[in-house]
């Protein structure tokens, strides 16, 4: 056996010993990944609305130390959900706080509308007089686009430190509540899972120090770490890919537009499209660069069959409205990374996604009678 083989085996070891903890504490057990909420924005901002309902204090000691939480009546505040600012869209969480008001933009990966944190700052000057305050929350803290944010001051929050932080300050408010206290610790849990924190980090530590353990081991992992992007890739041609489709023209006659590896490399998301020729649009798969998220539907001039496609759960949005481009598109997670799955004898993630071409392509059938 060769020192690179030693130390996967190693590894392996390593990683299966905590997946047997993870087994017996619980830790793979979460309703709302059950519920398969995954990254839908409208879930997640119902969730933080409700949470916002009872812990809003908290949500000002941490995120506005600036303002003296203790002066502050919360009893008449009021927190919504999807507001609707007349003339200036609809917020994902708006809180009224009588002489001043509080929007959260909720991002999970939707990207950013053209000068929507604008409007949303236009819409705070018209409705109070007192300073307002913008924060925009990602899973990692991102800032958002220019062309979103022209120029407006706004805060960042991300979900992986500032939501998990403040979500533990709820608990200790609750300790003595467990129902409340063990839902907070779902969210959590779920929120890790979304930031890929699962992993115990004495884990990760265990893991390092067998890296760091001896000048071979060292040697080794640099050179898993060099090969693994082509690995990644390898994996996607000839395991996802090509075989998908394959399988897509042979049944719907369908053809494959090239998607462009590179994309990874450059840590964006990948689109696996497939359209026939007289078509304004394309049936969609896309994947994240981490392997994590899949998600289907259509993308192009699709407003015909907006209606449609949301009433069997798609979520619309105009994303390059100003072209007619749109997209209706629906999330499903496996419970294992994609690409570990797609290196299992039984190929799962190629049985889902030909189902969810399927599923797809019989309603793009009732607007195309000739596909």
């Amino acid at each position: 056996m060769s020192n690179t083989e030693s130390l996967l085996n190693q590894v392996n070891i390593i990683s299966k010993k905590y997946d047997e903890i993870a087994e017996i504490t619980g830790e793979n057990f979460n309703v709302f990944k059950i519920l398969n909420i995954g990254s839908d924005e409208l879930s997640h901002s119902r969730i933080l609305t409700k949470i916002l309902d009872s812990f809003l204090k908290q949500f000002f000691e941490k995120f506005l130390p600036e303002i003296d939480a203790n002066s502050l009546d919360f009893s008449k505040f009021q927190v919504h959900r999807e507001y609707y600012a007349k003339d200036f869209g609809r917020i994902d969480v708006f809180i009224n706080c009588q002489n001043f008001g509080i929007v959260i933009e909720n991002k999970i990966y939707a990207g950013d509308q053209p000068e929507q944190l604008k409007r949303y700052n236009e819409f705070l000057k018209r409705e109070f007089k007192g300073k307002s305050h913008i924060f925009y929350l990602t899973l990692d803290g991102s800032e958002a686009r220019d062309y979103s944010s022209g120029g407006v001051e706004y805060k960042i929050l991300s979900y992986r430190n500032d939501i998990l932080g403040w979500l533990k300050l709820c608990q200790k408010e609750v300790y003595g509540k467990p129902i409340i206290r063990e839902t907070l610790e779902q969210y959590i849990n779920f929120i890790k899972i979304l930031t890929n924190q699962t992993r115990s980090e004495k884990m990760s530590e265990d893991i390092a120090e067998t890296i760091a353990g001896s000048a071979d081991n060292m040697k080794s992992a640099l050179e898993i770490g060099k090969n693994l992007p082509r690995a990644k890739e390898k994996i996607f041609n000839e395991r996802l890919r090509d075989p998908l489709a394959k399988i897509v023209k042979d049944k719907h006659g369908l053809d494959y537009l090239n998607a462009d590896w590179s994309k990874f490399a450059e840590g964006k998301d990948i689109a696996i499209p497939f359209k026939k020729e007289n078509w304004e649009f394309y049936i969609h798969i896309g994947l994240d660069e981490n392997f994590s998220r899949l998600d289907y539907g259509v993308i192009g001039k699709i407003d015909s069959m907006r209606e449609k496609f949301e009433s069997y759960g798609f979520k619309y949005r105009d994303f390059q409205k100003q072209y007619g481009v749109c997209n209706l598109l629906k999330e499903f997670n496996l419970d294992e990374n994609v690409l570990v799955e797609l290196c299992k004898p039984e190929n799962k993630v190629l049985d889902e996604l030909e189902k969810k071409i399927e599923e797809v392509f019989c309603l793009v059938k009732e607007f195309y009678e000739k596909v």
